[in-house]
């Protein structure tokens, strides 16, 4: 059973996501600066890109919200948790392949964003669903309060440590000897040729 007011929901938000793809497209400089430098935009350009923030986290709010109503429907069960798992996983391998390659215009360049993020998310939640909401409250917020925290501590951080803060907390280039590959915009592609 779907909800109306949900998909009407993710319809705003698919609208905001086309204003900004529409923007980048048609704008020469999307690829050399950013609507919010304050020397490179104007104002309709500044708005535009101000009001297309919200797409991200809402899109994730809203899979949270079709993830706990499905919860609430069956309680935890193994094929919430096993297509939570898949489609979280078909989401990540997507953003690493088709938008990666899409992007990358022939360099070899990982491109992860928001598919990306929510495929993660959904990867973490096949395992949440198993805890009791109060728990998962609580690791929400043990997330939210020492997420700076953690991120400050794998700022310099190499190896694995330094491959887990990139595909994680805090993107970025890959850490040294691990291959050109860059997490981020665009503009830093560019910015390399």
């Amino acid at each position: 059973m779907r909800l109306n007011s949900l998909d009407t929901w993710r319809g705003l938000v698919i609208f905001l996501m086309m204003l900004d793809h529409v923007r980048d497209f048609f704008n020469r400089g999307a690829l050399i600066s950013t609507p919010t430098e304050a020397g490179h935009t104007t104002v309709p350009l500044y708005v535009t890109r101000w009001i297309t923030h919200l797409c991200a986290p809402t899109f994730i709010f809203l899979a949270a919200a079709g993830i706990r109503l499905q919860y609430e429907k069956a309680g935890p069960s193994l094929g919430l948790s096993k297509f939570l798992a898949a489609r979280g996983a078909w989401l990540v391998l997507l953003d690493l392949t088709v938008v990666s390659a899409a992007l990358s215009f022939g360099r070899p360049f990982f491109f992860v964003q928001v598919l990306y993020a929510t495929g993660l998310s959904m990867i973490a939640m096949a395992a949440l669903v198993w805890i009791r909401p109060r728990v998962v409250l609580v690791i929400g917020s043990a997330i939210l309060l020492f997420a700076p925290l953690t991120i400050l501590q794998l700022q310099h951080a190499t190896g694995t440590l330094g491959l887990f803060r990139t595909f994680t907390v805090l993107p970025g280039p890959l850490p040294a000897g691990m291959g050109v590959v860059h997490v981020g915009v665009v503009q830093k592609i560019v910015k390399l040729r």
